[in-house]
């Protein structure tokens, strides 16, 4: 299978319009599949605990580019792939 990378923005509230510039965290995430906020949420679950953020707020698509850009990547291979 391919490996798709996505940028996951975990936050306090659900995005809304009246949350869009609240405190959020990014991280990036491997999968197989392009996942759902509930996939996501449950995968992310002890990284959400561990930022203390409650909310998924947004899965965007990257590129492996852009992951190893913005991203600490260096440990790649050891990270865990949403299947």
């Amino acid at each position: 299978m391919e490996r798709k990378y996505y940028e996951v923005e975990l936050g306090h509230a659900p995005f809304t319009p009246e949350t869009e510039n609240d405190d959020t965290y990014s991280i990036c995430i491997i999968a197989e599949h392009s996942p759902s906020i509930e996939e996501v949420t449950a995968f992310c679950k002890e990284d959400m605990k561990k930022f203390n953020y409650e909310f998924v707020r947004g899965i965007t698509d990257i590129s492996h580019e852009e992951a190893h850009n913005f991203f600490d990547m260096n440990n790649e291979d050891n990270f865990p792939v949403l299947r």
